[in-house]
């Protein structure tokens, strides 16, 4: 999404923004780099996917979150997603739970929810490394939350901003490089043009 935007204006191609998304979008399902992540990047925030589809197709409705909260992940590298996404097991686990969660996810719209969902997505989908499941164990033990983003070997925890240097100092002990633990805001407004 950053590369279509950004060669929309260098080029100036005068496409919409709403155009510029549906390009990047399909080049994401082509690749099979993704399914929906250019539609949540565009969005910001936490949102729910209702129908699958670009901005033309698609369903969306963006959780209203307050702005005290912190994304803090464990980075240890990557898993291949177009592996994951050519396994049609692996799609049929990931699209039979996932399609349960949105009614589940809209009636109750919190921080706390999605995490929880995320956790139980996460286990169900079976690709859980034992470094990872080590790390998440740990961090239930210190009463949070935390899931494994997909796809990656990254482990993550949405918190209030004063409760993130406690997620840092689990997550420090599970690795020795600090340059592989992010900490950052969540981002309301989405993709742009800075």
């Amino acid at each position: 999404l950053s590369l279509s935007l950004a060669l929309n204006e260098a080029l100036t191609v005068g496409l919409s923004h709403t155009a510029v998304v549906g390009i990047a979008h399909e080049a994401e399902i082509f690749c099979k780099t993704g399914l929906g992540a250019v539609v949540a990047e565009n969005q910001g925030g936490l949102e729910v996917r209702i129908k699958p589809g670009s901005l033309s197709f698609g369903l969306i409705k963006k959780l209203n979150i307050e702005d005290n909260y912190s994304v803090v992940a464990l980075h240890y590298g990557p898993l291949p997603t177009s592996l994951i996404l050519n396994d049609p097991k692996s799609l049929g686990r990931i699209n039979g739970i996932g399609g349960k969660f949105v009614s589940s996810l809209l009636s109750n719209p919190s921080v706390e929810e999605f995490m929880k969902l995320s956790r139980i997505f996460s286990d169900y989908c079976g690709f859980m490394t034992e470094k990872i499941s080590c790390v998440i164990q740990d961090v239930d033990c210190h009463g949070f939350t935390s899931s494994m983003a997909m796809f990656g070997e990254t482990i993550f925890s949405v918190v209030k901003k004063n409760e993130s240097s406690e997620i840092v100092n689990i997550f420090k002990k599970h690795t020795s490089q600090d340059d592989r633990i992010i900490i950052t805001e969540m981002d309301q407004i989405g993709a742009r043009l800075i």
